[in-house]
Order: structure tokens, then C-alpha cells, then sequence
């Protein structure tokens, strides 16, 4: 049993990260039949924003011909705001796509029937959608079908992009901030990095657990320089293919490392738990509540965004039971640590054991909501 819990906290460690998605990309519809599909995710546009979509095919199936003339849909520009009142309402976002297409603040840029005249000699059209010049506003691509029973087959690319000081960058306006920060962040470990290894490392006496530690700063180190790298990748080019697959594999060498050094600390600590300073204890002590207050927020930053219904249905679901789990560990961790035995007596398998039984209850919901969210 302990090897299976150890085994669950080493993969949901291992696999926890997330890649920020490509502003360049193709979605792709065979045979659908939703009356709503969401094509890309909301994106921040300053005003001098736009989306270039380039459709390269569509297929229409219907009963007859005369049916397919009388189709209604389209690809439109979704602000956020408009999501939220729909899911809001009294009928869900499916339910209601020709309600959306009548709304003034909805700019539709493809509209069938298309107009043969539109398109290019290989059959594809091109269209490109202007931010409104009133501020910074966040907008989703949705594919709106008002015909029932009738399928479509598309195949768009969609380019997102913001101008800034002259130049195209493919970041969202809330997100032009994060290459700087990322470099910032690299910059500060690198120094910290550096610090550990010439004031601990370096000594004579120093401890295998040091040495482990300043690992983890060096991977921690190259995941912030491999992440800084993306962003400026996205930035211009809009797509982060170079430098996914080494920042993937630096965050799952960090993951592993994080498991043993979470491990090796969590016991040490148990064991000492009863010779620290009463300053130590408090700061302990504060820092859990600091960790669930976080992720509270989270879950409200979260329910704020604009995904389909159902996705934020479960995701906030999900948070909640994550922040449950979390609450129902401090009671029992918190009496154990009370009525532990002098330090002579200890049993170290129990306490190896009661550590990974905590931290699974916690890191199980997190790996459901991780895998569900990535679905």
C-alpha cells in the first residue's frame, strides 16, 4: 500500500505542468453537428489587435440541396462578456446560438452560404477581424450552427495577434508582461542558484541533502530559461514548438526531484517536529492557511474566465474538492503531531507512511482535476 501511495505522489509530481498555448494554430471540425463549438480559447486584444482566419475547406451535409441555401452559421468573434451573461441565463450557450448571432456586441467575420465569389483559386477565403478600438477587451472564435441536423466539416487556420510599438506579437494583452517576467524570475534564481552552490555546496561538510537541493534550483533554473525562450517565441512567431519538448522534460526531471526533496523534508520535519522553536512552529503553521487562501483564489480567478460551460462547471468542481481534500488533512496531521511519542520512540516507517497517506489525499484530487482539465 505505501508503494502504491508513493507511486501515485511521484507521477502526480512528475506530471503537473502547463504549457501556454500557441496563438498560431488549426482547428478542425469532421462531420459536427453541436450548434456551438468553441475554436480557440478567450485572447486579450488591445486595439490595435486582429485575428487572421484563413478557412481551407468546408463540407456541408444536409437532407438537400434546397436546405443547405437556407443554412444559417457562421464564425464569429465572442466577447467575454457575452459568455458570461449567456451562461448566466436561463438557457445554456447551446441552446441559444441564433441568440448570439443577432447580438449587436457579436461580430461575425464567415457567414454561410459563402459567396463563391469570395474565395481564392484553391477554394480557400481569408478574413481578417479589427479589435474595436475601445480598450482592451477578451474575445473567443466560436463556430455557431443555427441548422439542425446538419453536418460540417472544416478546416480553419486561426492566427491571434496584438500590435505593440510597432510590431506584431502574438501575446495576449494581459500576457505581453510574462517574457520579461520569466527572464526576471530566471535571472534571480540563477543568482540563487549560484549562491547555494558557493556558500553550501562548495564546503567541505556539505550535506548529500544540499547537493540535491542545488539540483533542484538548477532544474528550476532551466525550466524558467526554457519557459522565457517559449514566450518569446510565441511573442514573435506565435507558435512554441522549439522549446516544448525541453521544457517539458526539465519540468518532469523537476517533478521528480521535488517528489524525493518533498519527501525527505516532510520526514525530517515529523521528526523534529517537537525541538523546534515556537517561531518555526508559527511560521509552519501559517503557511498552510497562506496555501489554501491561495488556491481559493484561484478558484475564483478561474470561475471568472470565459471556457465553455461545462469545462468551468467541472474545473470549479474540481478546485472545490481539491480545497476540501486539503482541509480534511490539517485536523488529522495536526492531532498526530500532538500525541507523537518522545523523540527516542519513533517509528520512522510510521512516519513515512502517515507523510505519503497526507500528501496522496492531497495530490489524488489535483491529478483528476490535471487529467480532466487536459482532456
Amino acid at each position: 500500500m505505501l508503494r502504491g501511495q508513493l507511486l501515485i505522489l511521484f507521477l502526480t509530481a512528475v506530471l503537473k505542468f502547463h504549457l501556454t498555448q500557441s496563438m498560431r494554430f488549426e482547428a478542425k471540425l469532421l462531420e459536427d453537428t453541436r450548434s456551438v463549438v468553441l475554436l480557440s480559447r478567450p485572447f486579450g486584444f488591445a486595439p490595435s489587435g486582429n485575428a487572421v482566419l484563413h478557412l481551407l475547406n468546408d463540407t456541408i451535409e444536409s437532407r438537400s440541396d434546397s436546405q443547405a441555401m437556407l443554412i444559417k452559421m457562421a464564425i464569429a468573434m465572442v466577447p467575454s462578456r457575452v459568455t458570461r451573461e449567456l451562461e448566466n441565463g436561463v438557457m445554456s450557450l447551446s441552446e441559444q446560438p441564433c441568440d448570439i448571432l443577432n447580438d449587436h456586441r457579436v461580430q461575425v467575420i464567415l457567414s454561410w452560404p459563402l459567396d463563391p465569389s469570395q474565395r481564392l483559386q484553391d477554394g480557400s477565403i481569408y478574413r481578417v477581424w479589427d479589435a474595436p478600438e475601445r480598450g482592451v477587451e477578451e474575445y473567443s472564435v466560436f463556430f455557431l450552427n443555427c441548422a439542425l441536423q446538419v453536418k460540417v466539416s472544416i478546416n480553419l487556420q486561426i492566427i491571434l495577434t496584438n500590435l505593440v510599438d510597432g510590431q506584431i506579437d502574438h501575446l495576449a494583452a494581459g500576457d505581453a508582461i510574462l517574457p520579461s517576467l520569466s527572464w526576471l524570475f530566471f535571472i534571480l534564481y540563477l543568482f540563487a542558484t549560484l549562491a547555494w552552490y558557493i556558500l553550501v555546496v562548495r564546503r567541505r561538510n556539505a550535506e548529500k541533502m544540499q547537493i540535491i537541493v542545488a539540483a533542484l534550483f538548477g532544474l528550476k533554473t532551466l525550466s524558467l530559461l526554457t519557459q522565457a525562450l517559449r514566450y518569446d517565441q510565441i511573442r514573435i512567431t506565435g507558435l512554441s514548438d522549439t522549446f516544448d519538448a525541453v521544457h517539458i522534460t526539465l519540468q518532469v526531471l523537476r517533478g521528480i526531484m521535488v517528489f524525493g526533496v518533498t519527501i525527505l523534508v516532510a520526514i525530517g520535519w515529523l521528526s523534529l517536529q517537537p525541538h523546534l522553536p515556537t517561531l518555526e512552529k508559527i511560521i509552519i503553521s501559517v503557511l498552510i492557511p497562506v496555501q489554501l487562501i491561495a488556491y481559493s483564489v484561484k478558484t475564483i480567478i478561474d470561475g471568472e474566465s470565459s471556457f465553455d460551460r461545462g469545462f468551468m462547471t467541472w474545473r470549479i468542481i474540481l478546485h472545490g474538492l481539491d480545497l476540501i481534500c486539503f482541509c480534511a488533512i490539517l485536523l488529522p496531521v495536526h492531532q498526530y503531531l500532538n500525541r507523537r511519542p518522545p523523540i527516542g520512540n519513533i517509528d520512522i516507517e510510521h512516519n513515512e507512511e502517515c507523510i505519503v497517506i497526507g500528501s496522496s489525499l492531497f495530490w489524488i484530487p489535483r491529478m483528476v482535476c490535471k487529467v480532466i482539465n487536459n482532456t
